[in-house]
This record gives structure tokens, sequence and C-alpha cells, in this order.
């Protein structure tokens, strides 16, 4: 279960820098406003739960 959740947490954070590298690109018509706190939360909540099962 700790090994899914951190992996879960990578894959989020690579997605929330993928993210991050289409906004400089200027594609202003992907909505970052709404994605970026979401992957955050979530990367932050599997990594939570990755915590407590260490």
């Amino acid at each position: 279960m700790y090994d899914v959740c951190l992996t879960a947490t990578a894959w989020y954070i690579i997605g929330l820098l993928c993210v991050l590298l289409i906004r400089s690109f200027g594609f202003r018509e992907f909505h970052q406003e709404k994605i970026i706190p979401w992957l955050v939360g979530i990367a932050m909540i599997f990594f939570l739960i990755a915590l407590m099962f260490n």
C-alpha cells in the first residue's frame, strides 16, 4: 500500500509539472486554474496515506 501511494503521488506531481510546462508554452485555453489545485490536493492526500502506512 505504501508503494502504491508513493507511486500515485509521483504520477500526480509529474502531471502537475506537465500542466506547468504546457502553461509555460502559452496554452491559455488549458484550464490550469482548476487543474493545479486538484492535482496538488490529490497528491497530498496520497502522500499522507503513504505516511500513515509507513
